[in-house]
């Protein structure tokens, strides 16, 4: 039996629903109420062919624990709970011809499956039981998780959760969200099911896009988008994805064929960038991109136009051979270290000059003739495949 190997798999709180799961023939036949009907995955009755309900089909209002419900009777409206005669749900099939075993792993990747379909972003890190919320059917939810799993298809990334039209269900929900509460103190009006589906935290941004923590930092903090609310006493700030969807469209196309976006990605730090500059200029539309689904911007396996990413890099840090440095960013343009900038100018070998609050700037043209001299760590062989103007190499020098 199904129901004999739930509590192993307990652990999914996501599987047991603390308000009433009934078939109405067994309460008639029995007249009572059994546990394992709380398992959401066993809402369907083998014995009668009928689906276990767990609001009334009338008045569509949440079944509560109460006296009546041995009789059928709906406690807001008085109508009858009866249930009709359906199919078998696809997934109670399936784990029909399962062994003990198989049973337990399909059950949790059903559950997998079933979370991110009911609410991809909204509570995403957290225990649903946490907040426990009830829809109209449980098979229509399962069995679609099931579909997925039964043509080999991997998990729908987060973003095709919520954007590919065959994915994005607006399942109807009977609770309200910590994060859905959140909102309506802050706004003022509570949020709809499906606005509660585009709140995104950091985290959901990272899982979405494929970006890692360091450039979420990055292009949070370059302003890019600001959040709509701040959840909980610890303020955690909350997104939505529309406003994320506008961001994407403004990113460049890429027309040739490009480079790996990780590869670009370390070549920053020479330039003194951070790591994630790379992200923050894509989302800026000034570094071409191209996804490897153009429906489903992920930057995991993305590629960029590198030579657009280099000015970019060398226009944050003001990176100009044709102007005085600052010893910091010389010696970042040289991919040396800081005190062997200085060693040459003490030496004299590089021209420097004194501003009003006694910094001092370096020439750029004594920068030029040391760099054809002196050989500077990996700085020649990363410059070297890009315009003239940024070569120590090219004839211009």
């Amino acid at each position: 039996m199904i129901e004999s190997i739930m509590p192993s798999v307990y652990s999914h709180k996501f599987l047991y629903s603390i308000r009433p799961i009934i078939c109405t023939e067994c309460v008639r036949e029995s007249g009572y109420i059994k546990s394992h009907w709380q398992y959401t995955l066993l809402s369907f009755c083998s014995t009668h062919q009928r689906e276990h309900i767990n609001l009334c089909p009338h008045c569509k209002q949440e079944l509560q624990w109460n006296t009546s419900l041995l009789e059928l009777i709906c406690q807001r409206c008085n109508g009858s709970l009866v249930s009709d005669i359906c199919e078998t749900p696809t997934h109670i099939s399936k784990l029909n011809t399962l062994s003990r075993h198989k049973k337990v792993g399909y059950i949790v990747k059903l559950s997998d499956y079933a979370e991110k379909l009911l609410r991809p972003f909204d509570l995403m890190k957290k225990r649903l039981s946490e907040n426990p919320r009830m829809i109209e059917n449980w098979n229509v939810l399962y069995t679609e998780a099931s579909n997925i799993i039964e043509s080999d298809a991997e998990v729908p990334s987060a973003y095709a959760l919520h954007c590919d039209e065959n994915l994005a269900k607006d399942y109807k929900d009977y609770s309200i969200s910590s994060m859905a509460n959140e909102f309506k103190n802050n706004i003022g009006r509570a949020p709809s099911n499906l606005e509660c589906r585009q709140f995104i935290d950091k985290n959901s941004i990272m899982n979405c896009l494929g970006l890692n923590h360091w450039q979420s930092q990055l292009y949070i903090r370059a302003g890019l988008i600001e959040p709509i609310f701040k959840k909980g006493k610890s303020e955690i700030p909350i997104y939505l994805l529309s406003d994320w969807k506008i961001i994407l469209k403004r990113i460049r196309p890429l027309l040739n064929e490009g480079v790996d976006i990780k590869k670009v990605e370390n070549e920053a730090p020479l330039f003194g960038n951070p790591l994630g500059t790379v992200a923050v200029g894509v989302l800026r539309g000034k570094i071409p991109c191209r996804f490897k689904d153009p429906n489903m911007p992920n930057f995991e396996g993305a590629y960029i136009d590198r030579e657009a990413a280099h000015y970019y890099f060398r226009k944050q840090r003001r990176i100009s051979l044709e102007q005085n440095l600052k010893v910091y960013d010389a010696s970042t343009l040289l991919g040396t270290e800081h005190f062997r900038v200085m060693n040459f100018v003490r030496a004299g070998v590089l021209k420097t000059v004194h501003t009003g609050n006694q910094n001092i700037l370096i020439c750029a043209n004594s920068l030029k003739l040391l760099a054809k001299t002196e050989h500077f760590m990996e700085r020649e062989k990363v410059l070297s495949s890009y315009p003239p103007e940024i070569s120590f190499n090219s004839q211009s020098i």
